[in-house]
């Protein structure tokens, strides 16, 4: 456990956190960098939302006359 973390681990890293530690960007890189990865996260989370499970039922096959 560390302190200040509220949210458990869910064994993805902390990408947040691991651009705003990197010295070698300026503030305004790291924070456009974060701005991005979270619009993109933004995105696919609605994406599968979106998306129907695999196991459903397609519907009619079109396997021609029987």
């Amino acid at each position: 456990m560390q302190a200040g973390i509220l949210e458990p681990n869910d064994g993805e890293p902390d990408l947040t956190r691991l651009i705003l530690a990197d010295h070698h960007l300026t503030e305004e890189q790291k924070h456009s960098l974060i701005s991005v990865y979270l619009a993109f996260r933004h995105e696919n989370e609605a994406t599968l939302d979106q998306v129907e499970p695999a196991d459903e039922d397609p519907g009619p096959s079109d396997q021609g006359p029987s």
